[in-house]
């Protein structure tokens, strides 16, 4: 992947790559450190909007994942994330090899979602999870009423490999003020070339690309933020 760098009137645009092996061990590393928390959940809904939401990843209120809503005239839409226990020997099985799955870059490409909780009277955003779909929705229950869906084995990953999850998808933006230090250096980062800003200018306005200006500049300065976390700080777990 690429990453961009403001400089002046130009852009430097470099080539992202991770380390794959040292991309294992850290993820096993990880994982072995935070091995007696919970690991994995179960989100089961009447609505197929909730599972849609869950689908396009990113920020979500737990309220939307996680609620009932009653109503007289219809039947209430409900959605539950339950985390599992109590484990069959061939669930515990099944998850240890979703591990080990992801430990080798299976689940690079998902977009990751984290939750939120958000008390609108202290105005206090509280991080709760950071959830990996491993598995596509099924559906369990059809009936008169409708179907009820179900996402098992997705797993609630560390922070510090959420944020890896995100690194390696490039999303950049949700990683300007975390520290990303070990991530980044889990990354071969290489010059590739310099590009003009007027350069660029003139090829959006004859079609050439697509997008705007302000969209391209704007992306270069939000790497350029990521790139100075790896020159400005000592890489430590």
């Amino acid at each position: 992947m690429l990453i961009y760098d403001r400089k002046g009137n130009s852009i430097d645009i470099y080539t992202m790559n991770p380390k794959v092996e040292e991309v294992k061990k850290y993820r096993k590393s990880v994982i072995r450190r935070h091995k007696t928390e919970i690991m994995f959940y179960t989100l089961r809904t009447n609505c197929k909007d909730t599972i849609a939401n869950f689908n396009e990843g990113g920020e979500i209120d737990i309220k939307l994942l996680n609620y009932d809503k009653d109503t007289i005239i219809e039947v209430s839409p409900w959605s539950s994330l339950e985390s599992l226990g109590n484990l069959e020997p061939y669930e515990v099985e099944t998850q240890q090899e979703i591990i080990e799955r992801y430990i080798e870059g299976e689940y690079d490409s998902v977009n990751p979602v984290k939750t939120f909780d958000y008390n609108c009277k202290d105005d206090i955003f509280t991080e709760l999870n950071r959830l990996l779909k491993t598995e596509s929705e099924k559906i369990v229950t059809k009936n008169s009423q409708g179907n009820v869906w179900e996402i098992k084995n997705i797993i609630n990953l560390p922070k510090s490999l959420y944020l890896l999850q995100l690194l390696q998808q490039g999303k950049y933006g949700r990683l300007i003020l975390e520290n990303i230090t070990r991530q980044l250096s889990l990354f071969d980062i290489e010059y590739l070339k310099s590009v003009n800003i007027m350069d660029i200018k003139d090829m959006i306005e004859t079609g050439l690309v697509s997008g705007t200006l302000f969209e391209a500049v704007s992306k270069a300065n939000i790497g350029s933020k990521i790139l100075q976390k790896r020159k400005n700080k000592r890489t430590m777990y």
